[in-house]
């Protein structure tokens, strides 16, 4: 699925909106280079994933509706990690 107007894309799962495992991409100037890699429920972020900024950084650990939930660690761009 490919959002045009909004410069991002997704792949995975489908039935009625971002639904199982899948990957959104975001392409536009102030977001580009940013990846979720991960679980969504009827359309938003939600189980495990991988947060990819596109300074370097990541999150990797469990969401709710879009929020970071519970157990994660991040990776700062400097090699810092934070649980």
């Amino acid at each position: 699925m490919h959002w045009f107007d909004k410069m991002e894309k997704y792949d995975g799962g489908w039935p009625h909106m971002q639904h199982g495992h899948g990957v959104h991409v975001w392409k536009a100037t102030e977001k580009r280079g940013n990846r979720y890699e991960g679980e969504f429920a009827d359309g938003v972020r939600d189980g495990y994933g991988i947060f990819y900024y596109a300074n370097g950084a990541r999150y990797e650990g469990h969401w709710d509706t879009n929020v970071k939930n519970g157990l994660g660690l991040f990776f700062f761009e400097d090699g810092t990690i934070y649980e």
